[in-house]
């Protein structure tokens, strides 16, 4: 399977995308992944593109409306949830690649992840359970006189 990544530059919902599909992707051997970057409508029209980030799958955009028109533009798309986003959840590729679905990451697979790059998802790591109290302690200190 052929899966591309299209992005305009700087695109803030490409990462997003990219981790996501490294998640979606986990334990696949059969596809290949590419990333481009565009910035001219004719080489959007040519690559296929509808917004970034656009994914296309053995050359197809499985988001696209239907008779949509090429655009050099933001990507929106809508979850299960209702929510609009920037990129399709976890589940959401895993569906569109055929990939089982194991459960996702961060909060539903919405990636709401540190990003792995420069050490963050590390350090994100290690801080967060410094904020978990268990109620009890949380409650004896409120009701201290």
């Amino acid at each position: 399977m052929r899966v591309e990544m299209v992005t305009v530059p700087d695109c803030p919902n490409g990462p997003v995308l990219r981790e996501r599909l490294a998640l979606a992707l986990v334990g696949r051997t059969d596809v290949e992944l590419t990333e481009h970057v565009v910035d001219d409508p004719p080489e959007a029209e040519r690559r296929g593109m509808h917004g970034s980030p656009t994914l296309l799958v053995d050359g197809r955009d499985p988001y696209a409306a239907s008779g949509a028109a090429a655009s050099v533009s933001c990507h929106l798309c809508r979850g299960a949830d209702g929510r609009i986003g920037g990129a399709p959840s976890v589940e959401e590729l895993r569906r569109v690649l055929g990939t089982p679905v194991t459960g996702g990451a961060g909060r539903a697979g919405q990636g709401r992840l540190a990003p792995i790059e420069g050490g963050l998802r590390a350090v994100q790591q290690a801080v967060m359970p410094s904020f978990a109290v268990p109620a009890g302690q949380m409650l004896a200190v409120a009701l201290r006189p």
